[in-house]
């Protein structure tokens, strides 16, 4: 684990889909925050369009997924045509008792046969396999490259306000640590002109016209709260 995470969830995304092979999409939510004891409320069920959501329902059907509803923040990130596919396979998983670690959803074209009772079950049996490597990715990351959990409460608001899909949310993560269009293209694997195309519309939604504009009227405001801010004039320094 290279600390890494973008890099990680798209290799895990991959390898899964490949060991699965009859699921043809893989959404991955990871919360790096778990260690801070983050509780998980499932939502109800929700209508699939052109069939019934079986299990677990992601709002996101009905555009109204909330910050309690990974599955439908993903589901509705994505742009799918979701009349496309079957009702999604949503697989949650927690430390203890309501530690909210993380979320696989498994989507089958309706052009095929949906995914089979022996998937399942094989998803199922990994349970507690998918829940240490979940764990242990998240102790990896916190290691090798810690981050505010203000910043990373302030990419979420972003993205949700911006309407950013997972694609998008990727390209402003990483366009936020200050890497060069071509190095973003080469790490994501797209072109470097779609890069750019991300970006201008970021901008252009958030109504700024540079990088530090769009740091500055999203971020700055999180990453210092009014205790941190207490803090920085009393030790005259910035917060640990």
């Amino acid at each position: 684990m290279s600390g890494d995470v973008i890099a990680w969830r798209r290799g895990f995304r991959g390898a899964l889909r490949s060991f699965l092979r009859d699921v043809d999409l893989v959404m991955v939510d990871v919360n790096y925050y778990c260690e801070l004891g983050a509780s998980y409320q499932p939502q109800a069920p929700a209508a699939w369009p052109s069939g019934s959501l079986q299990g677990a329902g992601p709002a996101a059907a009905n555009g109204d997924a909330g910050p309690d509803d990974p599955a439908g923040r993903m589901l509705q990130s994505s742009n799918l045509r979701l009349m496309n596919y079957h009702p999604p396979h949503i697989f949650t998983y927690v430390l203890g008792d309501n530690s909210y670690l993380g979320t696989i959803v498994l989507l089958r074209r309706r052009l095929h046969e949906d995914t089979s009772a022996a998937t399942l079950k094989t998803m199922e049996d990994l349970r507690s396999f998918m829940t240490f490597l979940l764990s242990d990715v998240v102790a990896r990351h916190n290691l090798a490259r810690p981050i505010d959990r203000a910043f990373d409460n302030a990419l979420e608001q972003i993205a949700r306000e911006l309407g950013l899909n997972e694609q998008d949310r990727e390209v402003l993560a990483v366009h936020l640590c200050g890497y060069p269009v071509q190095t973003i293209a080469t790490q994501m694997h797209i072109a470097a002109g779609t890069v750019r195309k991300v970006i201008d519309s970021i901008h252009s939604r958030a109504g700024v016209d540079s990088f530090a504009e769009l740091f500055s009227k999203y971020f700055t405001s999180h990453l210092l709260d009014r205790d941190d801010v207490r803090r920085v004039s009393s030790a005259g320094g910035m917060p640990a």
